[in-house]
């Protein structure tokens, strides 16, 4: 006699209908869940308790911003300084679809009444998309300066090497800081402990009713003027009038065109004593942020950028002879390359200089201390205070293996 299977949903059908329900809404709440992590604005951090700090974001000292769109397009902005400083803008004038924009050079400009203040390109490319909204409504520029407020959308062909040359993560919140430190004390203006979005409050005229497009233009970089120089001491020295790519190379004027091009101190010590250098002809053209030439440690050949682009006209033949001078003098006898540069001006506004070219080294020390716990790393020091770095060889000390992917990774040279 044939006995008929079991009615499960007769027995369970209370339990099956309740596990239904169950894994509907888990359904309809993870896709809203996604939905709305994908639409959500970038976190913000303040800087002072007033400038705020997107996270993904990287930073022009211009105080203009880039952020990715997709392989080679990025979205560009104003941070929330240049809104604050210039206050409520009247007009923008915004470039043409298919302009050409170079990193450092003018991209934008802000209207405010009658003046026309320059803001500089963070990347160089095509223009491939304007953001109209806020060419008709430009108060948007002071509600929301990173997400509604874009400006252009760019294709950059060279991503990275443009990167190289922006500020990203703690390296733009120390700038930032350094920044506020300026307005602050510097210029001896009051800035109110505030923690309310970001405005637009026209800090430059508070400061200099009748100048005030001088100093815009001057904090914006889009006019030139005097950078501070203050004396820096520590573990590693930065000579004064020097300026300073993130790679750890330096560049310093020699004459109206041609500039002195060589490594930093933290590269001797980061590396210890090379063998030999590779060092491009006379003659040949330099990309800003680009490998220039390479170092050779232990049989390993370390990529170093430049800091500036051009025309090789001289290499220093006194190190290739004897590169130990790169440990003893590395701003002085220790140069490696002059280079005629035809834009000196846009050159350096992509560079670290006086109190900014601090604020990283001290953040670059900050990292080397977070980067492992003292425990892990057996007689690695660094120099007492007042002391100079030497020759030490940090990375085989850190990563005895592997210093040489270290090593790239910190001078931004390898991808």
């Amino acid at each position: 006699m044939d006995v008929p299977p079991p009615d499960l949903f007769s027995t369970k059908g209370i339990e099956y209908l309740l596990v239904i329900g169950y894994l509907i809404t888990l359904v309809v709440v993870w896709r809203l869940f996604f939905r709305a992590s994908a639409s959500a604005p970038a976190r913000q951090r303040r800087v002072g308790g007033w400038f705020s700090l997107p996270e993904k974001y990287c930073f022009h000292q211009g105080h203009s911003w880039a952020i990715p769109q997709g392989e080679n397009v990025v979205k560009v902005g104003m941070d929330d300084f240049a809104h604050r400083l210039l206050g409520k803008p009247d007009a923008i004038e915004l470039p043409v679809l298919g302009t050409r924009l170079m990193q450092g050079e003018r991209g934008w400009a802000i209207r405010v009444g009658s003046t026309a203040v320059e803001m500089l390109s963070p990347v160089g490319g095509e223009v491939v998309g304007v953001n109209y909204e806020v060419v008709d409504s430009p108060g948007i520029l002071c509600s929301d300066p990173y997400e509604r407020g874009w400006l252009l959308e760019v294709q950059v062909p060279h991503r990275r090497r443009n990167e190289r040359n922006l500020l990203c993560g703690t390296l733009a919140r120390a700038w930032l800081e350094e920044q506020l430190r300026t307005v602050r004390v510097e210029l001896g203006l009051v800035l109110p402990e505030l923690g309310a979005e970001a405005g637009c409050d026209g800090l430059a005229r508070a400061v200099a009713s009748e100048n005030w497009p001088v100093l815009a233009g001057a904090l914006l970089l889009s006019r030139e003027s005097v950078r501070p120089t203050r004396r820096m001491v520590g573990w590693f020295s930065l000579p004064e009038a020097y300026c300073y790519h993130q790679g750890h190379t330096w560049a310093v004027p020699e004459r109206e065109d041609v500039v002195r091009v060589g490594m930093d101190q933290f590269v001797s010590w980061l590396l210890g004593p090379a063998s030999g250098l590779e060092m491009p002809e006379v003659g040949r053209d330099l990309s800003q942020g680009e490998r220039a030439w390479s170092i050779s440690v232990d049989s390993k050949a370390i990529g170093m950028l430049s800091p500036v682009e051009g025309e090789v006209v001289a290499v220093n033949r006194l190190v290739l002879d004897s590169p130990e001078i790169l440990c003893s003098d590395p701003y002085g006898r220790g140069w490696l390359l002059k280079v005629r540069v035809p834009d000196r001006s846009r050159n350096q506004r992509n560079l670290l200089c006086g109190d900014v070219a601090r604020a990283w080294m001290e953040q670059t020390v900050r990292d080397i201390h977070a980067r492992t716990p003292p425990a892990s790393r057996p007689g690695w020091r660094l120099p007492s205070g007042g002391t100079s770095a030497t020759c030490e060889g940090f990375a085989r000390l850190l990563a005895p293996e592997n210093w040489d992917e270290l090593a790239g990774e910190l001078l931004l040279s390898r991808d």
